[in-house]
């Protein structure tokens, strides 16, 4: 641990600074008040200052005051003053500048490692008090940050209740109608004479209600993802096979690598996993569905390939996800995991995916991040911490 001594005498100087180092501190020696307040205003390496009264410079008094002012969140110091005069007002002025001890001179080599153990206590209580206000404060945003995401949370989840029983209704009714046009039309078409503009909307038709169905069938994805993201509840968690999980989440997306071949390189031995099976197979058929999505959208005859591999880490399984379709641009990785943000075509995707994805995986302790360039492709990569035991 450095003291700071300043004292403008020689010999008092050598005195202090002999007297500390036998004492196994190490020092930091100065002249004048001036140098000991610019040091300590610049260092936060030093716990106690002895200061001289009378000094060229500043006084010692005026360090302590200037020091006291200058320096309230930063590490704990305890100021010590070196004085021979020692009147009661004297020593009043003197720690009603900030200092928290004094020495009279000549000083006593017993009374000064007294005063400085003294120091030292009062130093490291202050220390772990700061450390303790520190840890409280992170703590307190952390939790203002939580409460603040559960109360948007909980403002989407009401929202969310709202349209899906506003939507779902009228949804029903076109969807009916749609049907109940689609499967009388053509029994419609031949029992009636149509006027001769009219034939070309006749033709039309068909296709017209398949978007119609089409359209539906979109107002009830964007309704159940929205229900899906503002709810993801905290379901038990058992211990389960990594590989167990990846295998069920391709079974269930492979009629959408018809053209796509998959790699998975899982190997046998991992350690199990504790997690929400449901919940983690969702995040994986995601990312399985983005991937292929992705790739359909190259030309045809260009290898299309999706890889999964994993690799054990200390605590931790990390996932890879990788494919070689066409890569995303820097600009549009900053957004992929906010909600409602899709890189796919108007109609094609709800942009929720992602986001429900990394809430998942933050509920499970886990984290996911992606990189992307023309000769990768695009990759995912997922840090899941497996099962330790009790």
């Amino acid at each position: 641990m450095k003291i700071l001594v300043a004292d403008d005498d020689f010999i008092s100087r050598k005195m202090l600074d002999a007297t500390l180092t036998n004492l196994g501190f190490e020092t930091v020696i100065v002249e004048d008040g001036l140098q000991a307040f610019e040091y300590l205003d610049n260092n936060d390496d030093i716990q106690i200052a002895i200061l001289d009264w009378i000094m060229p410079g500043l006084t010692g008094v005026e360090v302590c005051s200037k020091i006291r002012k200058d320096r309230k969140k930063r590490t704990p110091l305890y100021l010590i003053l070196l004085t021979s005069m020692n009147s009661s007002s004297d020593i009043v002025t003197g720690l009603d500048s900030g200092a928290d001890d004094y020495v009279i001179k000549p000083f006593n080599k017993r009374e000064l490692e007294a005063r400085i153990n003294v120091g030292l206590r009062i130093v490291n209580l202050q220390t772990k008090n700061l450390e303790y206000s520190r840890d409280m404060e992170r703590l307190a945003n952390e939790r203002a940050k939580q409460l603040a995401h559960a109360d948007r949370m909980a403002t989407i989840g009401m929202l969310t209740a709202g349209v899906a029983h506003e939507i779902n209704n009228p949804t029903t009714f076109i969807s009916i109608s749609a049907q109940t046009i689609e499967e009388n039309w053509d029994d419609f078409i031949n029992s009636v004479d149509l006027p001769k503009e009219s034939v070309y909307f006749a033709g039309e038709m068909p296709a017209m209600i398949n978007d119609i169905k089409l359209g539906v069938n979109r107002i009830k994805d964007i309704v159940m993802g929205l229900k899906t993201y503002s709810r993801i509840e905290s379901k038990e968690k058992k211990r389960i096979s990594l590989k167990k999980i990846i295998n069920q989440s391709i079974n269930f997306t492979k009629t959408r690598y018809k053209e796509i071949e998959l790699i998975s390189d899982i190997p046998e031995g991992l350690p199990e996993i504790e997690v929400n099976e449901t919940q983690i197979e969702q995040v994986f058929v995601n990312l399985l569905v983005n991937a292929a999505d992705a790739l359909n959208e190259i030309e045809e005859g260009l290898k299309k390939q999706v890889k999964i591999k994993t690799e054990l880490l200390e605590n931790h399984i990390l996932i890879s996800f990788e494919n070689n379709g066409p890569p995303i641009s820097k600009k549009k990785m900053a957004s992929i995991f906010k909600p409602f943000y899709t890189t796919k075509e108007v109609g094609k995707g709800t942009g929720l995916g992602l986001s429900i994805c990394k809430s998942i995986l933050e509920d499970h302790r886990a984290t996911i991040d992606v990189e992307s360039s023309e000769l990768i492709g695009v990759v995912f990569f997922i840090k899941l911490p497996f099962y330790i035991g009790e």
